[in-house]
């Protein structure tokens, strides 16, 4: 701690500097001519900047239907095949009950029917092309 106090510092400031300061600085201030600000620029509007959002809009509606054919829609179809081989797979359950609980009478007479109800058809078809 002593040494520090007896240590000077060998750095000075010229005598009345700070007096004569505020005054020299107004001098230089006034003696500068400012020089004109050039004008700004306008960059040349071109079609790429007109283009640009629309063509980011394309490229994203692209990308999501690239997306969702190549990997919802393999998804969607495994799905529908599936539940068309489960639906095919109940009306044979279905039928085959409905033929296990049918009597050959019952069966026959549902023959019938259906060959009468063509056969009516076909006469109505024929009337009709008269």
């Amino acid at each position: 701690m002593e040494n520090a106090s007896n240590k000077r510092n060998p750095y000075r400031v010229p005598e009345n500097y700070f007096e004569d300061f505020s005054a020299k600085m107004r001098q230089r201030i006034s003696e500068i001519t400012p020089e004109p600000a050039p004008e700004p620029v306008k960059p040349a509007k071109s079609v790429w900047l007109y283009l640009k959002p629309v063509l980011s809009v394309a490229a994203m509606i692209s990308v999501i239907y690239v997306c969702t054919y190549f990997v919802v829609q393999p998804r969607l179809e495994r799905q529908n095949a599936e539940a068309l081989a489960a639906a095919e797979a109940q009306e044979q359950r279905e039928a085959d009950l409905l033929a296990a609980s049918l009597s050959d009478e019952d069966y026959d007479g549902m023959i019938d029917e259906i060959s009468l109800d063509d056969l009516y058809f076909d006469e109505y078809l024929d009337d009709m092309d008269l």
